[in-house]
């Protein structure tokens, strides 16, 4: 039997003028020939772009109710290149430290997914950031929204 799939976009988006963030994660699964999508999407202040993009992937793991493979498609080269180049595994066996000692960056998100992705097979892969595909800019157009609309706009 072959095992289910789910593909999950993860985007972030940081507004420097404000410190304000976004994120969206949006999975797309398929169950008995039906394509279902769920997206969700928030907004943090005093944030940074990379904790953005790891909210969105750690946000859209724990949606995942059961294991599946899931290919995390992000416009993020150093999510991408932390994930496949084996960076976060090293950080995770130096208790989350770089080699030359500093403490990893949003070590606490680093954390989560990497105790999470064993559970579905978490496969990484880089989309540019001007791409055709019409999830990924879905979930690329929530983010930016999140970090760019005005305060005045949540009242």
């Amino acid at each position: 039997m072959r095992q289910k799939k789910v593909i999950m976009y993860a985007e972030g988006a940081f507004d420097e003028a404000s410190g304000r963030g976004g994120y969206c994660a949006t999975l797309v699964y398929n169950v008995q020939g039906r394509v279902y999508r769920k997206t969700v999407s928030e907004s943090e202040e005093g944030t940074s772009r990379i904790r953005m993009f790891l909210t969105a992937i750690y946000t859209g793991l724990t949606m995942i109710k059961e294991q599946v493979l899931c290919d995390v498609y992000t416009s993020s080269a150093f999510i991408y290149s932390a994930v496949t180049g084996g960076w976060m595994d090293e950080w995770k066996a130096n208790d989350w430290k770089k080699a030359n000692g500093d403490d990893v960056e949003n070590a606490d998100l680093w954390e989560k997914i990497s105790e999470l992705a064993p559970q579905y097979s978490l496969y990484v892969k880089k989309l540019p950031k001007e791409s055709d595909d019409e999830d990924f800019n879905a979930c690329k157009g929530y983010a930016r929204f999140k970090a760019y609309r005005s305060v005045d706009a949540d009242e």
